[in-house]
């Protein structure tokens, strides 16, 4: 469903992914037009953080994506990168530091 709705803005700038813990995840995405911004949002349940990756669509998603698996754990499905840490250390075997505890 994400690449659906993404696709219909291939021509915009994506400008950031961000993510926020509200119990489940709430991941906006958020593109350019021409200065206009545009938010999609995405809910990821926190007990299977799945999603599609967007980087075949846009390229500079693969940071974003990074950053967010690094710390909150969410899994981007066809990012071959996601085990290349961006912010924690190589070894870093913990749970992903910015996850609310209940």
């Amino acid at each position: 469903m994400i690449k659906q709705r993404v696709k219909k803005l291939e021509d915009k700038r994506l400008i950031a992914i961000v993510c926020k813990d509200e119990g489940d995840f709430v991941l906006n995405y958020y593109f350019d037009d021409n200065g206009k911004i545009i938010v999609l949002k995405f809910k990821v349940p926190k007990k299977k953080p799945f999603i599609e990756s967007i980087i075949d669509i846009f390229p500079n998603a693969d940071y974003y994506e990074r950053e967010i698996h690094d710390f909150f754990g969410v899994e981007f499905e066809g990012n071959p990168k996601l085990h290349l840490k961006l912010f924690l250390p190589d070894d870093w075997n913990k749970k992903p530091p910015f996850l609310k505890k209940r």
